[in-house]
């Protein structure tokens, strides 16, 4: 949401994906505190686990209502902190989903648009001036005890991130990928207490 927030004040349109629809709204609602400009932020109701077809359909038809995506960060995800041998096979499964298969559904629909130039507010955007960012973790760069399957699937995202990097050099859009550690985050607190 801090991003979001960053980029509502820079002038950016912003859109914020969510399971959540009151959190949602709660969150647009932050935004337009000072300026009200209600026509600049938008919300979608998905959820990110979805299969691809969902995410398409949804993510097309939102494209259509609001225009182009100059920036895209993929920041969905949560942790599961057990022993690999405790960590039941549903909760693997919904790791990979949420915390991988998001983004890269995600981008694998998005790409194409972002990738044709465009003119909005009378100013020229090629794709070279566009971004794609993709928050892994600190755990893709070292896995630890009792996060196996967590770091399993953000190691996911960071070799995806890595290869689209490469990809997309010469064309853009340009690909970031950012390793922050632990944050202090509802979700962290949940993730601690089914294990520690």
């Amino acid at each position: 949401l801090a991003l979001a927030h960053l980029f509502y004040n820079a002038g950016a349109s912003v859109t914020l994906i969510a399971r959540d629809i009151p959190r949602l709204r709660e969150a647009k609602d932050s935004l337009l505190v000072n300026t009200g400009d209600a026509n600049r932020v938008h919300i979608l109701p998905l959820d990110l686990g979805a299969t691809y077809s969902r995410i398409e359909q949804e993510l097309t038809a939102h494209l259509s209502r609001v225009g182009g995506v100059d920036i895209l960060v993929n920041c969905a995800g949560y942790a599961v902190s057990r022993s690999f041998i405790d960590t039941p096979a549903e909760a693997i499964e919904s790791l990979i989903k949420t915390n991988y298969l998001a983004s890269a559904y995600v981008v694998k629909v998005l790409l194409p648009h972002m990738l044709k130039p465009c003119t909005r507010n009378g100013v020229h955007i090629h794709s070279l001036d566009r971004r794609i960012v993709f928050v892994s973790s600190m755990a893709a760069q070292v896995s630890v005890f009792g996060f196996a399957a967590y770091s399993a699937s953000k190691y996911a995202v960071r070799g995806l991130a890595e290869a689209l990097r490469m990809e997309l050099e010469s064309t853009g859009p340009f690909v970031t990928l950012a390793f922050p550690p632990d944050t202090d985050t509802p979700g962290l607190a949940v993730s601690f207490t089914l294990y520690f």
